[in-house]
């Protein structure tokens, strides 16, 4: 498939970049499963279930220093460069691609976990832009999910006093002692509220439950793969590379405000769904990410505008780990 990828968005690997990470294989009998791709129970619902492992987690590409320089250069440039912003949004574009030629024609529903819904929100505002002249993704792409991501993710705003969040702590601590902290917030459960508020995420997040007990961090710490101490973890560095620019926003912009119709090689993506799935019990940014999103559809609406479908559902009683919990 020929790339429609700036060069500098590094995309030069040998082989392709995004590895499965597992596959429970296709259901016996049958030949017309529906295959969730899942970015970090099968065959009674008549589906395969396959992980996949962004860069730099065990088993697909690991980023170069040249692949990283885009958003490297990023991080350090001031908001307001429009250069700069046009080149993340470049980058990302080069990420959807990625997953584009990751998937087939057979029934897919590709799933961003966490972080990762950053790249299927990629996928959504770029897919008019890839085409594929063997494969009729447009007819077997059933639905695009954005699971437990964060307000960042959706192009969401802070709310107002934000309650803490280890990563972005501003406090000085070792980068062990950091990655800890985190750890321990994210495998843990809130009683927020719904619909929330600011001081119910202040709340919630100053009270996470005794019971249930947190997910097992060690399943937490798998999804991190060990860097130099003196190198940021490539995720801390999209993150700083990502956020200044609204790259998240613009793309926003695009896959929830411009309703698609006929893209590149014909294929119609208006009738394409898209949810978002937020674990209840989760961690505030994704609670606030979604209240945010339900309300800017609804008030959008209410004005007029065209603007995506989108479900908003609740998984009860879930935190952020429910799927490892699950196994």
């Amino acid at each position: 498939m020929a790339s429609t990828t700036p060069a500098h968005c590094g995309l030069g690997h040998p082989s392709p970049p995004l590895k499965t990470f597992s596959d429970s294989g296709a259901p016996v009998g049958s030949s017309n499963y529906t295959t969730l791709t899942l970015f970090p129970v099968a065959a009674q619902h008549n589906a395969r279930i396959i992980t996949v492992n962004r860069r730099n987690y065990p088993g697909s590409a690991t980023d170069t220093e040249e692949d990283l320089a885009l958003p490297a250069r990023a991080a350090q440039t001031a908001p307001g460069d429009a250069g700069i912003a046009a080149d993340m949004l470049d980058f990302w574009r080069a990420r959807a691609h990625e997953i584009f030629d990751f998937l087939a024609d057979g029934g897919f529903i590709p799933i961003g976990w966490s972080f990762g819904s950053l790249w299927t929100a990629a996928l959504l505002a770029f897919l008019e832009d890839f085409s594929a002249p063997d494969v009729q993704l447009s007819k077997s792409l059933r639905r695009v999910i954005l699971y437990d991501g964060s307000l960042f993710c959706l192009g969401q705003p802070l709310p107002p006093s934000p309650p803490p969040q280890p990563m972005i702590d501003p406090a000085p601590m070792r980068p062990e002692e950091r990655l800890a902290r985190f750890d321990d917030w994210i495998t843990s459960y809130f009683p927020h509220a719904h619909p929330a508020t600011p001081e119910s995420l202040r709340a919630a997040t100053a009270a996470p439950l005794a019971h249930p007990p947190r997910t097992d961090p060690d399943s937490a710490r798998t999804r991190h793969t060990p860097v130099p101490h003196e190198a940021p973890p490539a995720d801390q560095l999209l993150f700083r590379a990502t956020a200044p620019h609204g790259t998240a926003g613009a793309m926003k912009e695009r896959w929830l405000h411009r309703v698609p119709g006929q893209g590149a090689g014909g294929a119609d993506w208006r009738g394409l769904e898209t949810w978002f799935v937020l674990c209840e019990k989760t961690y505030w940014e994704a609670v606030w990410g979604a209240h945010m999103m339900g309300r800017e559809i609804a008030e959008r609406r209410e004005k007029g505008e065209e603007v995506r479908e989108v479900r908003i559902l609740t998984l009860k009683g879930a935190n952020h780990f429910v799927s490892t919990a699950c196994g």
